[in-house]
């Protein structure tokens, strides 16, 4: 009988405890990807482009409303992105069971311009697919839906 009343306790513990490690790992996974995130924003508006380099997977690929760029294309074209100001909320972080990649999914205002077209100023979805690697996380993918004008 104590076997079984030891046995109850634990699985009532274990119940109590596991919800609450459960939050604190997706509110980890949170804010570990809210920050890879402003990190890259920080490093394109300050044109850190050795930062830049390195966060992006070799075979990094990006998908905007013009159609997909491969991981030189894209650096082609940040090189030539102005961002002014920028605001990035409304985040929802999904992380893989063994921790390993993390899906980024945010909104973004930003007034920005490409290769000299400005882009609409408006709240616009993006995503990004982070993979952690033994350098760091690298970003694998970046979808950007902010139609050019």
């Amino acid at each position: 009988m104590k076997k079984m009343h030891l046995i109850v306790a634990l699985a009532v513990s274990l119940g109590l405890t596991a919800p609450a490690m459960a939050k604190h790992t997706a509110t980890h996974t949170q804010v570990d990807g809210k920050k890879l995130e402003k990190q890259f924003w920080t490093n394109l508006q300050t044109k850190n482009w050795q930062a830049i380099d390195t966060a992006l997977a070799p075979g990094f690929q990006s998908i905007h409303t013009d159609g997909t760029r491969t991981r030189d294309q894209e650096l082609s074209l940040m090189k030539n992105l102005k961002i002014n100001k920028y605001k990035l909320n409304k985040f929802d972080v999904t992380e893989s069971k063994d921790g390993d990649t993390m899906v980024i999914s945010y909104k973004a205002t930003t007034k920005e311009t490409i290769d000299n077209n400005r882009l609409a100023t408006r709240e616009s979805p993006r995503m990004s697919v982070w993979h952690k690697t033994d350098t760091g996380w690298k970003m694998i993918s970046h979808t950007n839906v902010t139609p050019v004008k």
